[in-house]
């Protein structure tokens, strides 16, 4: 490839790297927190938290407290049908 076309794709490579660690970064960085302060995932959180779960190590087939997880579901789900 003549030099000034592998200039083009490396500034190009650079560009979109530089691209998406920016979006990695907002992401990361301010909608995740953001979202994690809303009342309903706050509430979730702390519901999680005085359960003792790991949302990062959660195995919904393994979880002893998925039954009534499950059944706040679906009872959610019953209300908001009416």
């Amino acid at each position: 490839m003549p030099r000034s076309k592998q200039a083009l794709v490396d500034g190009r490579g650079r560009q979109q790297l530089l691209a998406w660690s920016l979006l990695i970064v907002i992401v990361w960085g301010g909608f995740l927190p953001w979202l994690a302060a809303q009342p309903q995932m706050e509430a979730r959180l702390i519901w999680l938290d005085e359960q003792k779960i790991d949302p990062s190590a959660m195995f919904y087939t393994e979880l002893e407290a998925m039954e009534p997880i499950l059944d706040k579901l679906r009872k959610k789900e019953r209300q908001t049908r009416k």
